[in-house]
C-alpha cells in the first residue's frame, strides 16, 4: 500500500508542522489542524490528505499539544494505546476471512460425505452411474480446498498485511511527535521517525535532507546546519551562561558578534554619576 515516496511525504509534512510549532508556538499550527482540507501544508501532499485516518491522528495530537498536553510520556502512551486499538479493530475483517478459509475444507469434506451417502443408496446401479455420483461427491472436497487455499486464505493474508503496514505508517507519526515533545530539533524528530520506517522502504538520510531542503510551503526552506555552526552555537551557549542567544523581535537571530559578545547593560550607578563634558 505504501511506497518510499509516501514515507518521504509524511516526514516532510511532519517536519514542516513541528518546525512551525517550535519556531512560532503551538497556536501557529491551529489553522492547519482545524481545517486541514484548506491548509497549504496538507494540500501540498494530496495522498496524505485523502487518508482520513492519518490526517485525524496528526491533527488530534497536535491539537492536544496546543492544549498544553506537552508531557511526552503521556502523549506517547495515549498514542500507543489508540494505535493498538485501531489495529485490533481493523484486523477483525481479516480474522473473519481467515476463519472462513479454515472452515471451507471441512465443508468440502461434508459435501463429499453426503455424496458418498447418496451413492451408497444407489449401490444397485451400474458402475457408470456410480462413478458419476462418486465424482460429483469429490467435487465438494475439491471446491473446499480450492476456495480455502487458493482464494479466501490469500485474500485474508493480504488484508492483514495491509493493515499491519498501515500501523507501521502511523508509528512514524508517533515517533516524530514524541521526539518533538521531548524538545528535539525538527531535524532530529524527523530522523527519529525515519528510523521507524520498514527497512525495505526506508529512505536514506541524504534523501530526506534533500526533500526537506526542497520543501516550500508558504515560507523559506530550512537552512542546512553544519557541524561548524553547531560548534559555534555551543560556544555561544557556554559564553552566555547556558542560555542560547535570544532572537530579535522580528524573529531573525542576532549577528555572530552579538551571539559571541552579547551587550551588557550599564549599572544604574554609572548612569547616575555620568557627567557631560563641554562640547
Amino acid at each position: 500500500k505504501y511506497k518510499r515516496q509516501d514515507y518521504m511525504e509524511l516526514l516532510s509534512l511532519l517536519f514542516w508542522l513541528v518546525r512551525l510549532a517550535q519556531t512560532k508556538g503551538p497556536m501557529a499550527i491551529e489553522p492547519h489542524i482545524e481545517r486541514p482540507e484548506e491548509s497549504a501544508a496538507f494540500q501540498k501532499f494530496p495522498n496524505i490528505l485523502k487518508d482520513h485516518h492519518t490526517v485525524a491522528i496528526i491533527c488530534d495530537y497536535l491539537r492536544m499539544v496546543g492544549m498544553n498536553a506537552d508531557d511526552p510520556h503521556q502523549i506517547e502512551d495515549v498514542m500507543a494505546r489508540e494505535l493498538k486499538k485501531m489495529k485490533e479493530e481493523e484486523l477483525h475483517s481479516a480474522h473473519a476471512l481467515q476463519s472462513v478459509a479454515d472452515a471451507l475444507p471441512a465443508l468440502g469434506i461434508v459435501a463429499a460425505v453426503m455424496g458418498v451417502i447418496k451413492t451408497m443408496a444407489s449401490i444397485d446401479q451400474p458402475p457408470a452411474i456410480l462413478g458419476k455420483m462418486i465424482g460429483s461427491a469429490l467435487v465438494g472436497t475439491f471446491l473446499g480446498v480450492l476456495l480455502a487455499y487458493g482464494l479466501v486464505g490469500p485474500f485474508a493474508s493480504r488484508l492483514k498485511a495491509v493493515i499491519e503496514e498501515e500501523a507501521k505508517y502511523h508509528e512514524v507519526i508517533r515517533a516524530v511527535l514524541v521526539a518533538h515533545l521531548h524538545g528535539n530539533a525538527p531535524q532530529v524528530a524527523v530522523e527519529t521517525g525515519r528510523k521507524m520506517v520498514p527497512t525495505s522502504l526506508m529512505p536514506s538520510f541524504a534523501e530526506v535532507e534533500d526533500s526537506l531542503q526542497d520543501l516550500k510551503i508558504g515560507g523559506p526552506a530550512p537552512r542546512r546546519v553544519t557541524k561548524v555552526q553547531v560548534f559555534f552555537a555551543g560556544i555561544c551557549v557556554l559564553i552566555s551562561g547556558g542560555a542560547a542567544p535570544r532572537p530579535r523581535p522580528g524573529g531573525s537571530p542576532g549577528s555572530a558578534s552579538e551571539a559571541l559578545f552579547p551587550p551588557r547593560p550599564l549599572p544604574a550607578s554609572s548612569l547616575g554619576s555620568a557627567s557631560v563634558g563641554p562640547a
